[in-house]
């Protein structure tokens, strides 16, 4: 399983139901310790009502000889625990499936199981539950994404319209600047035997600039230079 899928729990009905209670939690709480986004999402699903006909009405391993399924008990005590022990941490299906008056749907037959169900019946239901679950829960999923994406959008178009435009051109050249070194420029091995990469001098640059700078300094010299060239002459 990876983060975005969906995995159902439920402990089962046996000895080591709390203990199965127990692991659950403390997987629960390393989830939200470490970080639930980078887990599956979990559901939990409701354990399903037992009808042995007998006091407590859950099972008949005390030894308690029984004939046949009650048709009703008056409470799920399984998901009652269920319920108030994980409320907190999971989202809870099968809550909304009132099994008290279904004893008759069991399997029954010699062993007088009141645990199992026929088929098509109750495990029906919570099958269409966990689906209907799957669903939302991938809709829920796409619309956050979809909403991350549009406010994502938002904050560039916000950005663009706030920034100068020089500021702008400015991040367009030094973008530029590094693709242009990404590309493989790295001086004499790319034939610029101009460049030296010793001292980082492009003596292309020096050499178009020095006329220029000659003409400057004959058409507007510095005013010491002025005055020695007058002393000279006098």
């Amino acid at each position: 399983l990876v983060p975005g899928d969906v995995g159902f729990l439920n402990a089962g009905f046996h000895e080591f139901r709390e203990e199965g209670h127990d692991n659950l939690l403390a997987v629960l709480d390393c989830m939200k310790k470490k970080g639930a986004d980078k887990f599956p999402r979990f559901v939990y699903m409701t354990s399903s009502l037992q009808h042995f006909d007998t006091e407590h009405t859950l099972t008949n391993a005390a030894g308690e000889r029984i004939k046949k399924c009650t048709n009703y008990v008056p409470e799920n005590i399984m998901m009652k625990e269920e319920v108030q022990k994980f409320q907190d941490n999971l989202y809870i299906i099968g809550q909304d499936i009132d099994m008290t008056g279904l004893g008759n749907l069991h399997v029954g037959g010699e062993k007088t199981d009141c645990t199992h169900w026929f088929q098509p019946g109750v495990p029906d239901l919570f099958a269409a539950l966990a689906t209907d679950t799957i669903k939302r829960m991938v809709e829920q999923q796409e619309e956050e994404s979809e909403r991350m994406k549009m406010t994502s959008m938002a904050n560039q178009n916000s950005f663009v319209a706030e920034t100068p435009e020089h500021v702008l051109f400015n991040t367009f050249e030094v973008e530029q600047t590094f693709k242009y070194v990404d590309d493989g420029f790295d001086g004499e091995e790319d034939g610029d035997a101009d460049y030296d990469a010793d001292d980082g001098i492009n003596k292309d640059y020096d050499d178009d600039h020095s006329d220029e700078d000659a003409e400057v300094g004959e058409e507007g010299a510095a005013p010491d230079v002025e005055e020695a060239a007058a002393v000279e002459e006098a």
